[in-house]
C-alpha cells in the first residue's frame, strides 16, 4: 500500500466516523432539522468512495471477484 493509499483510506476512514454522530442524533430526536445537507452530502460521499475502495481491494486486501473483474 502506498502512502497516498494509506492517507486516502485513513481520511476516508474517519470521514465515516464523523458521520456517526450525525445519525445517532437524528435517531434520538427523530428530526434532521439541524443537520446540514451539504455536510451530509459530502459524509455521504465519502463513505460511498471508502467502499469502493474496499471493494476494489485497495482498502485492507478485501474486495468482491465480480467487482475486480473489470480490469
Amino acid at each position: 500500500m502506498t502512502l497516498i493509499d494509506l492517507l486516502g483510506t485513513a481520511a476516508g476512514t474517519f470521514t465515516t466516523i464523523a458521520f456517526v454522530p450525525q445519525v445517532v442524533k437524528t435517531w434520538r430526536t427523530r428530526s434532521g432539522e439541524d443537520i446540514s445537507n451539504g455536510v451530509t452530502l459530502v459524509l455521504a460521499l465519502a463513505v460511498i468512495v471508502l467502499k469502493y475502495r474496499y471493494r476494489s481491494g485497495r482498502v485492507g486486501g478485501g474486495g468482491d471477484k465480480a467487482w475486480n473483474s473489470g480490469g
